[in-house]
């Protein structure tokens, strides 16, 4: 288990009355959450750079297009 797992888990464990248990589920689905929202937004950005990368091909493309064919 890395570090952080022990950091998060060991107090689970440890936890000897009912509401240090409840505060270390909470930050246990807390961490979890954020994890999950960190992947999102990475997702997110690179979507973002693909369709501008993709969007600046197509407009690269119709540059290069009207310099050879002239416009309309």
């Amino acid at each position: 288990m890395t570090d952080l797992g022990v950091l998060i888990f060991l107090p689970l464990q440890q936890a000897k009355n009912k509401e240090k248990r409840i505060d270390a589920a909470l930050f246990l689905a807390c961490f979890r959450s954020a994890k999950n929202l960190g992947k999102m937004v990475i997702e997110l950005i690179f979507h973002t750079a693909f369709i501008a990368l993709t969007l600046w091909k197509v407009d690269n493309n119709f540059i290069i297009s009207e310099s050879i064919f002239g416009k309309g």
